[in-house]
Parts: structure tokens; sequence; C-alpha cells
């Protein structure tokens, strides 16, 4: 059975500040930059109705996660049929290792526009790509582009990762 009811809030922020004194004389500059992205239930333009997350997923030395968006399930346990991503987030955990995420086999094309470009995120680092756009960031098409795949660069550490992907049926 599908949610009845999904609604997301997603934000991008930075804020930063930098100060410097020459011969005595003091100068600042300060900024914070945000963007939000609201989603109500529903397919197309600002709009979502599916979700699939991992706390805390594994992933041995030199191992992969690959989550089949063909097959895979919402926190209910029900089926998706996500057909279009809005957002995914992906938050590196690990202390040591890097994670690439991208590529693989079947990928769905989020980055660019080849399916072999991924992108490593740092040890306590943060991947966010976010649309209110009824087209997403990224279409899934079965057995071609219908997988997303997080590598661990590291041969000796263990890497942790949390994933989160929001998306519509249609």
């Amino acid at each position: 059975m599908a949610l009845t009811s999904l609604i997301s809030a997603i934000t991008g922020s930075l804020n930063f500040t930098g100060r410097k004194t020459v011969l005595g004389i003091s100068g600042s500059f300060a900024e914070a930059l945000s963007k939000s992205i609201s989603l109500t239930h529903g397919t197309g333009l600002d709009k979502n109705d599916q979700v699939y997350w991992t706390k805390s997923a594994t992933i041995a030395p030199s191992g992969t996660l690959v989550v089949d968006l063909a097959t895979f399930t919402d926190p209910f346990g029900d089926a998706l049929t996500m057909s279009k991503i809005k957002a995914i987030y992906i938050s590196n955990e690990s202390a040591v290792a890097i994670v690439d995420f991208g590529a693989g086999t079947a990928p769905v094309v989020v980055l660019k526009d080849a399916a072999s470009d991924k992108v490593p995120i740092q040890p306590g680092g943060v991947f966010l790509l976010a649309t209110n756009a009824a087209a997403g960031v990224g279409v899934i098409t079965a057995t071609t582009a219908d997988k997303i795949t997080i590598t661990n660069a590291s041969g000796t550490d263990t890497a942790t990762v949390t994933l989160v992907i929001v998306g519509c049926s249609a």
C-alpha cells in the first residue's frame, strides 16, 4: 500500500565569517546562505510521494552498497515504484574511509550526463542534490538506470553511510 501522505522539507545552508587585520585596521565579512525546497504529497512540480532511507549502512573495505530502485521498499516495508528522484542525501559517517557515489552497473544518472561519473564523499562529509522540478534530478528506468551505488574507496577501513532518496512514482 502506498503512502497516503509525504511532506518533505529539504534545506541546504552555508554560513561563513572572515576577519583580517592589516596595519592595525580590522575588517570582517559574514554571509549566511540557505535554500529550502518544500515538497507536498503527489507527483509533478513541488511534489513527492515516495521515500527510501537506510540508517547507518555498513560497507566493507573495498565493498559496495547497491540499492536497486526496482526492488526497494519504504520505511513500512511496502514496495516502491519510484520513477523520478527528487532528492538524494548521502552522509559519510566514517572517521577515515572515503566513499564514492555514482558509477556502477545500471546507474541512475544524477551526476552530469555520464553513467561513469562519481563523487568522492570525504569522512564526515555530506552530498545533497535536490529539486522541486517535475523532472526530478534523475529518472529511473528499469534494468538500465535503476541502481544507486556507493563504494568504499578504502581497502582497509569499514565505511558507514546514511542514504535517503525522495522521489515520485510518476
